[in-house]
């Protein structure tokens, strides 16, 4: 039972029902998720107490506002706040949320941890979830919602449904009734270059910049968890995204070679993906690292994963998720810049 201090505690929402706090769940920098006693459909999110003492009046005003957004948005694959909750002396701790079921995309990207919590899931599951969230991302975008920070542990997978359910969103950028309320975290080896070095409380998210993240997360979860802007020779993963130098079906040096991809089985399993996958992925890393406007729309995302959901069940592509031999007569894309000088692999 979770308490503070020495006291078991109990919270309320705003017409004054108590629910009893049950065992905790997550934690994170900001607060701690906690199951609720009798109420598994339902988890409480807390904000730290020091967090609260610094700008509680600024979470309070956003949560309350994304609380009153509720009804406008189809929040079906979100742990969206639903219902604000205070303390037995009525000071405001949080909000509750919708119980959200799954395994993070953390664990996906990752080969050992993949095949420890979902023993044989192959490429069609990867890309079912895929499509849920570039689905759901549009729909926000549509909204006036920008997630902001995007990264791998913020998604949850149900292998047994194959919805993905997106969670901490309560750090989201949300304009609501001509306000907008900023997201202020973000991890720089998934933001957009265009927002290194800068403070993010005062920056203005955009669909674009979410884009650019979204390919990352989309790159990771295809490619067994490697970063695109990791090659050989450069410096850190960040240092390279800043320079936007994406090495993937660029030609150029061969697997192993400076400015090249890591030798292993990065290019192999690359061979593997469509072109329209490919010519995406390069759009975007490449040219879109330094014009947004280059960047992959979820529309697009959506057409190029049911293509490539309709190969793999023709069996056109291997659904391992990381192949042993190179697709028959791939030809590595060459680009020189324009995705229109891309030669389409068989």
């Amino acid at each position: 039972m979770m308490a503070f201090g020495e006291k078991a505690v109990r919270v309320f929402d705003k017409l004054g029902k108590a629910r009893t706090i049950g065992e905790e769940i997550s934690r994170g920098g900001e607060g701690a998720v906690y199951a609720l006693v009798g109420q598994p459909s339902a988890v409480v999110k807390l904000y730290h107490p020091e967090l609260l003492a610094r700008r509680g009046d600024q979470l309070r005003e956003k949560v309350d506002a994304m609380v009153g957004f509720r009804q406008k948005i189809d929040t079906s694959a979100l742990a969206w706040p639903a219902v604000t909750v205070h303390d037995e002396h009525g000071a405001w701790r949080g909000y509750a949320m919708r119980r959200a079921a799954g395994t993070p995309l953390a664990k996906l990207a990752h080969p050992m941890l993949c095949r420890k919590h979902v023993p044989g899931l192959d490429r069609r599951d990867v890309v079912r979830y895929l499509l849920a969230i570039v689905t759901t991302l549009g729909r926000l975008h549509h909204a006036g919602v920008c997630l902001g920070d995007i990264n791998l542990n913020n998604f949850l997978y149900d292998h047994a449904t194959g919805a993905v359910t997106l969670i901490d969103c309560d750090s989201y950028q949300v304009a609501i009734d001509g306000r907008i309320f900023p997201c202020l975290v973000g991890a720089a080896d998934m933001i957009p270059p265009e927002h290194h070095g800068l403070n993010l409380a005062e920056v203005r998210r955009t669909p674009e910049s979410d884009l650019f993240s979204l390919a990352i997360l989309i790159f990771r979860c295809l490619m067994l968890g490697r970063h695109p802007y990791d090659f050989v020779g450069g410096g850190t993963v960040v240092e390279n995204l800043r320079s936007g130098h994406f090495p993937y079906g660029t030609g150029g040096a061969p697997p192993g070679r400076d400015g090249a991809i890591p030798a292993g089985p990065w290019y192999l399993i690359w061979s593997h993906l469509t072109f329209a996958l490919k010519t995406l992925l390069i759009r975007t890393l490449l040219n879109g690292a330094g014009n947004p406007a280059e960047r992959a729309r979820p529309s697009e995302w959506r057409i190029a994963f049911d293509k490539y959901a309709h190969s793999l069940e023709q069996g056109s592509h291997d659904r391992a998720l990381q192949p042993m031999t190179q697709k028959p007569a791939e030809r590595r894309i060459a680009f020189s810049g324009d995705p229109a000088s891309a030669r389409q692999a068989s």
